[in-house]
């Protein structure tokens, strides 16, 4: 997924039609996609949430029990459970910064401007499908509805990746190592994330709790305690 990224041009694809994606293989071999805080209660129903082992400790999906393929895309396609996550749905279309680009005040705040950038793996041509742009240029209905959506999930990222450097702070993620027993009687070893660790967690100060109740922390912090019993059903 969104391997071979390019710029859309108002101008040099303004006769562009877009063709989705026939199911998901577009997604079978990733292992792990982020998560942002408004889908976790929804994305701990059927996927495991961990934090990455290395850098920030931002919330993923994690997709994989034999790290190598995405366990939640079948032979024909389809994806095996009802909630698909939203990195998921975004493709082919992503929001990513503008090189050079230094972030403008705005009311006060840092605001960041982005480029529109779409992955050239088919899906985009000038014969089949529905129109980027309008006849006079203007975004037709079917982009500024994914530019909503896209838009949308940066500004949930934006906000998951300042909630979730807390936990770093508060220091409550361990590493984890998790054992899969297949069916056919094979094993695999599954690491390279951190999970929290409740001992940790119920030393938390009140004042530290209670911020994170008001931001929504908790929301996260319980998801993914939830999600963890969810290893166990990847197997099946």
């Amino acid at each position: 997924m969104f391997k071979n990224l390019k710029p859309l041009d108002r101008e040099a694809h303004r006769h562009w039609k877009y063709r989705s994606p026939q199911g998901f293989g577009f997604a079978s071999g990733e292992l792990s996609v982020p998560v942002t805080v408004v889908e976790a209660i929804e994305i701990c129903k059927y996927y495991p949430i961990v934090f990455p082992d290395n850098g920030a400790p931002t919330p993923q999906a994690l997709l994989t029990i034999d790290g190598k393929t995405n366990a939640y895309v079948g032979a024909d396609g389809s994806w095996k459970v009802p909630y698909i996550p939203a990195h998921i749905r975004r493709y082919p279309i992503i929001l990513g910064p503008i090189e050079g680009e230094v972030p403008a005040a705005v009311n006060g705040a840092a605001e960041l401007r982005f480029n529109v950038l779409f992955d050239d793996e088919g899906f985009f041509n000038a014969e089949e499908g529905e129109p980027l742009f309008t006849a006079s240029g203007e975004d037709g209905p079917l982009l500024k509805d994914v530019l909503s959506f896209v838009g949308l999930f940066q500004n949930e990222w934006v906000l998951t990746e300042r909630l979730a450097a807390e936990l770093d702070k508060a220091n409550i993620l361990v590493p984890q190592q998790v054992e899969i027993q297949h069916q056919d009687g094979s094993k695999t070893q599954l690491g390279g994330f951190r999970t929290i660790d409740p001992a940790a967690l119920a030393k938390v100060d009140g004042a530290t709790f209670l911020r994170w109740r008001e931001s929504g922390l908790l929301t996260l912090i319980y998801a993914h305690q939830f999600s963890l019993s969810n290893i166990g059903r990847m197997v099946n």
